[in-house]
């Protein structure tokens, strides 16, 4: 009774760890593992739902191709529980996702096509900011330019041409606080 709790066990001085025989290897490199399902899906056959975090006992291959001669491919087949059909989906590296194969068609996830448009907006949105702001800058150069205009023509129209300025940089700065704010409350909607 005590021999089996042993941690040491004794290997005699012939022992050939060759010599013993080895199991038989699947010539096509699949390993029976227990996976989650990462997605949800819908299969073909029978239209049941498999939610995402379904653990089946999944058959994992290692494709011959790899991602970039280095990332292997991994392929796993389970079969639907209700109409046994078979399903296959594959590791797809690129956008660290999986693709479905056989057998299913992958459930709409809105998370996944969301950020894409409001990249958009977003890009929409600094595009507005950016003409507004060179809008902006040109405007200063006017109002500099007439300064200087009207300090060489000997500042006859100063108090004319100070009040012009002060009713235009008020105006600057109300469309850039606007183009500020606007861009914040796109920004929170993207984040």
């Amino acid at each position: 009774m005590g021999e089996r709790k042993v941690i040491n066990k004794y290997y005699p001085p012939d022992f050939d760890a060759a010599k013993l025989p080895r199991l038989p290897r699947s010539q096509n490199d699949s390993m029976k593992v227990w996976i989650m399902l990462p997605m949800s899906i819908r299969c073909n056959s029978c239209a049941h739902y498999i939610y995402k975090g379904t653990t089946f006992d999944m058959i994992k291959q290692i494709a011959k191709q790899k991602y970039l001669n280095v990332i292997s491919i991994h392929t796993f087949c389970f079969k639907c529980t209700p109409s046994k059909a078979q399903i296959v989906f594959q590791t797809e590296t690129q956008n660290s996702d999986y693709v479905v194969l056989n057998g299913a068609n992958r459930n709409f996830e809105p998370w996944r096509s969301q950020p894409q448009e409001m990249d958009e907006s977003y890009q929409y949105a600094m595009e507005l900011l950016e003409k507004k702001t060179k809008k902006l800058e040109e405007a200063e150069e006017e109002d500099e330019a007439l300064v200087k205009y009207s300090n060489a023509s000997g500042g006859c129209k100063l108090p004319m041409l100070s009040r012009y300025l002060v009713i235009k940089r008020q105006h600057i700065y109300y469309m850039k606080t606007t183009a500020t704010m606007n861009l914040k409350k796109i920004g929170s909607d993207f984040y």
